[in-house]
């Protein structure tokens, strides 16, 4: 998983059901919506074997439609079972919204350049000289040391 985007592994399931539930109801349009809320697309080789299980396990249905254009599109309606899962499941969506959400704010306060000076950290180590090294350790404990400041309120 890049730097870039929160770790969704594992709940990506439940936020499909969310999606269609929230009213995206083709495989494309649940696809952007993830984009947007998670900074990526996961892709439709991540997507469809998902609805599959979630079509399977009766979550979902499939109802074909017919676009402007007369061609045939899948169309995914939450079923009476998957919304019981989604309500009983209903506190830990929130708090995968709730972190995907801080994870996209921490990307726009610098996340990035960060992780980009700890990749450049971490190959620079082994040729560091004992005294730079110590230096790193009083840079990341002073930055421990604030950002527990921060999230404490102080």
């Amino acid at each position: 998983m890049g730097s870039r985007t929160f770790d969704y592994r594992g709940r990506l399931r439940l936020l499909i059901l969310h999606a269609v539930e929230e009213g995206y109801t083709h495989g494309y349009s649940i696809m952007k919506y993830l984009e947007n809320i998670i900074g990526h697309s996961p892709g439709a080789g991540a997507i469809y074997p998902h609805l599959k299980f979630l079509r399977e396990a009766g979550f979902l249905e499939v109802v074909p439609k017919v676009t402007a254009g007369e061609r045939m599109v899948k169309e995914y309606r939450i079923t009476e079972e998957g919304r019981r899962y989604l309500e009983a499941r209903r506190k830990e969506l929130q708090e995968t919204l709730g972190l995907i959400e801080g994870f996209r704010i921490l990307r726009e306060l610098g996340w990035d350049e960060l992780v980009k000076r700890i990749k450049s950290l971490i190959k620079t180590l082994p040729s560091m000289s004992e005294e730079g090294r110590e230096e790193v350790r009083s840079l990341l404990k002073g930055f421990i040391e604030g950002l527990d400041k921060v999230v404490k309120g102080g």
